[in-house]
């Protein structure tokens, strides 16, 4: 049922202020807030500055700009020595229930009128796309050594359809976020940074744009797979 017996639950994290002054979860919920705040506008000011066929972009990638905005922070406050302050475990579960509150919203937000006069097509692709993205990286993730379970959902929730449906999956197997994988999950988006020149092309183009996109599309794995053998990881499945 997934619920832990009497006696047996597990703690949820401690708290580093007294009640008397701020409660120690409004204080870790603080923490995570300013780092949101930081980053919407941050996302404004990119947004002012990009080129309108990019500007897209801004809000698109708000997760990583927020995940390169926290690493920030959190070293400024290990250098100040005020990470003390910060309770890892409780800062999990803060995750966790934005991760749960997001993915609700995510589905209220869809209009079942527009999804049902689509459903078919919409269905087949779903269909598909999930399909051929299971069966790939299963391929890929039985040859890892490590976490090769835990990196299958992560990516396959990401790929099918943000990095929050990604961190869901993982949590089937990885609860508390106890491996680095919820980390490679936002980390992953910060390399995405590289593939910026290309997004100028696609929608630079609008008159090529969806040929030039379709031809990136396929070029993309190609190319990465070519990069995984050169440099010898593709190896013999592990399991």
């Amino acid at each position: 049922m997934g619920i832990h017996d009497q006696g047996n639950e597990a703690p949820a994290g401690k708290l580093k202020t007294h009640s008397g002054n701020i409660d120690g979860l409004t204080f870790q919920i603080a923490i995570v807030m300013a780092v949101y705040f930081l980053t919407y506008f941050e996302t404004l000011g990119l947004r002012a500055i990009l080129p309108p066929a990019l500007k897209p972009l801004a809000w698109g990638l708000m997760f990583m700009w927020g995940m390169m905005t926290a690493a920030v922070i959190r070293l400024i406050l290990a250098k100040l020595g005020l990470t003390k302050y910060m309770d890892n475990n409780l800062q999990r579960r803060i995750t966790g229930v934005a991760v749960d509150f997001l993915i609700v919203a995510t589905l209220m937000a869809i209009r079942v009128a527009t999804i049902w006069t689509h459903f078919i097509p919409i269905l087949v692709i779903c269909v598909l796309a999930a399909v051929v993205t299971f069966y790939f990286l299963l391929y890929f993730g039985r040859r890892l050594q490590d976490y090769s379970l835990e990196r299958v959902l992560a990516m396959f929730g990401t790929l099918t359809g943000t990095a929050a449906s990604g961190l869901m999956l993982l949590r089937i197997s990885d609860p508390d976020f106890k491996t680095p994988v919820a980390f490679e999950v936002g980390m992953m988006n910060v390399f995405s940074l590289l593939l910026l020149p290309l997004s100028f092309v696609t929608f630079g183009l609008p008159k090529v744009g969806v040929l030039t996109g379709l031809i990136i599309a396929v070029a993309l794995p190609i190319v990465g797979m070519i990069i995984i053998k050169v440099i010898g990881q593709w190896q013999k499945p592990a399991w």
